[in-house]
């Protein structure tokens, strides 16, 4: 045990920054593109030869392995682990507004979620307490994103890829 947390938060970190390595160097293998293949069309996939269960498999393999190498070291961070303080319903609408905000299948998607949305589910959770209102933020920021960003935020910076591509081809035509 620690004396402080502040070292957990820098082995968090580290774990966080080997998790989106080894998530980019996986995204460029060919298990990788075979599973981006599958996510586009699985019967289309299926026709190229493409092992579809195999490779859903090894993807489900290395996140399991993620998942534990984090929950252990969550439950010792905790001292203890029970079933609601890692399987709730509260926890799981955490992880799916993370994922859904910040732009599914998407590693920066995902990492820019948790820097918005744990920030305002903490302060919702301080200004609400228990009374539930933190939960009517977790379904209004659901319906929000989902009605005017469907591919979540990363789609803001998506978007303004696309301006600046479209405003520098524009230059060289005129130019």
């Amino acid at each position: 045990m620690f004396q402080d947390d502040r070292p957990f938060y820098y082995i968090m970190l580290i774990i966080l920054v080997l998790v989106v390595i080894i998530s980019i160097v996986f995204e460029n293998t060919k298990t990788g593109k075979y599973l981006r293949a599958i996510k586009e069309n699985e019967t289309a996939a299926l026709s190229l030869g493409i092992e579809t269960f195999k490779v859903k498999l090894t993807a489900f393999q290395l996140s399991a392995v993620i998942t534990s190498v984090i929950g252990a070291f969550y439950g010792f961070f905790l001292g203890f682990i029970d079933p609601f303080s890692v399987a709730g319903n509260d926890l799981a609408v955490k992880i799916g507004l993370v994922a859904i905000i910040g732009g599914l299948g998407t590693i920066v998607g995902s990492i820019m979620g948790a820097l918005i949305i744990i920030p305002l589910i903490e302060f919702a959770a301080r200004l609400f307490g228990a009374r539930g209102g933190s939960q009517l933020l977790y379904g209004l920021g659901i319906i929000l994103i989902v009605m005017f960003m469907p591919d979540g935020l990363i789609q803001i910076f998506r978007d303004l890829g696309k301006k600046k591509k479209n405003k520098a081809s524009g230059e060289k035509e005129g130019g």
